[in-house]
């Protein structure tokens, strides 16, 4: 239940606006598109969290995070030579990954958000999914973005 307010400090809600919520999950996307249009037809008015996920997400962000690690050392390189010094061992190194998912019913159905949280970065892997819509669909499945952040301290000699 929620209360729909038709004037801004309106002492009593003018309606209440009642909603159902469900939560369906599908392993395969051929069935996605005829689930979403049957369930318009048949009186849903509101779709909101759809997510596309892979199942292999832990791979994708040791992938992410070992390219990370790789330009890090390759850039602590790269400034070494122009300061006209070497590279030493890392004395310290920090990771953060990116790509999940953020809920956005932490409240009210009015919550804003939901999607892909992701930060730009420039050590991207992006995980093909080997499910895709049949060539008849008009879903476009896309990527599904998992980025890695790594801080290395080289020591320099």
């Amino acid at each position: 239940m929620q209360p729909i307010y038709q004037q801004l400090y309106q002492a009593k809600p003018s309606i209440y606006e009642a909603r159902k919520s469900i939560q369906i999950k599908l392993t395969k996307l051929e069935g996605f598109e005829a689930l979403l249009t049957g369930l318009l037809k048949n009186g849903v008015g509101y779709i909101h969290g759809v997510e596309f996920r892979t199942t292999q997400l832990r791979k994708y962000r040791d992938h992410a995070r070992a390219m990370a690690v790789r330009a890090a050392r390759e850039k602590a390189d790269a400034l070494a030579s122009e300061l006209g010094v070497k590279r030493g061992k890392v004395y310290n190194i920090t990771a953060n990954d990116w790509g999940g998912w953020w809920s956005p019913y932490g409240g009210y159905w009015g919550a804003r958000g939901g999607g892909m949280y992701q930060n730009s970065s420039q050590n991207i892997s992006s995980g093909n999914a080997s499910a895709e819509a049949s060539d008849s669909s008009t879903l476009s499945v896309g990527q599904i973005s998992v980025s890695a952040s790594v801080n290395v301290s080289f020591r320099i000699r």
